[in-house]
């Protein structure tokens, strides 16, 4: 069986890379298929109060409908996406925008929620925040920058 799936791989691998700028790229189209309508309604869900699930589910369904056009029947190199936009980040940004524009268009419209969330602490946790956290936290940073300059130079 796996030598059926090694067979396929040699053969299939050519072909479904034919035309693309390389592996990064195309799953990067990939991942945009699902990740700009996932951070539309998550960004919005995180910043306004009174959005919903149905703008959230109406971005899901429009954004990823919007994305599997753009990434699967963009025309390649000469097509409708390329002529359009400067590349497939710049069609993803446009339709991100286009996401959050919509949902919050249907809030405006009056599908939202009847009250605004309001988060409660159900004292379930303790919460009391940690008293060396702002040291620590610094600590981090400065080794992450010391990492990236590190590979910098």
């Amino acid at each position: 069986c796996s030598f059926v799936v090694a067979i396929f791989g040699v053969i299939a691998a050519p072909l479904m890379f034919y035309g693309r700028d390389g592996v990064f790229s195309f799953f990067q189209e990939l991942n945009g298929v699902y990740f700009i309508p996932l951070a539309s309604v998550i960004l919005l869900g995180l910043f306004h109060k009174t959005a919903d699930g149905r703008s959230a589910m109406a971005a899901l369904i429009v954004g990823v409908v919007l994305m599997v056009i753009g990434t699967f029947f963009g025309g390649g190199d000469d097509g409708w996406l390329a002529s359009t936009f400067v590349n497939g980040f710049h069609y993803m940004g446009a339709v991100f925008a286009f996401l959050i524009a919509m949902q919050l268009v249907m809030v405006a419209m009056g599908i939202r929620r009847d009250s605004p969330y309001e988060q409660r602490d159900a004292k379930l946790v303790d919460l009391t925040p940690w008293k060396p956290a702002p040291y620590v936290g610094g600590v981090l940073v400065l080794v992450c920058l010391g990492v990236y300059a590190f590979f910098a130079i």
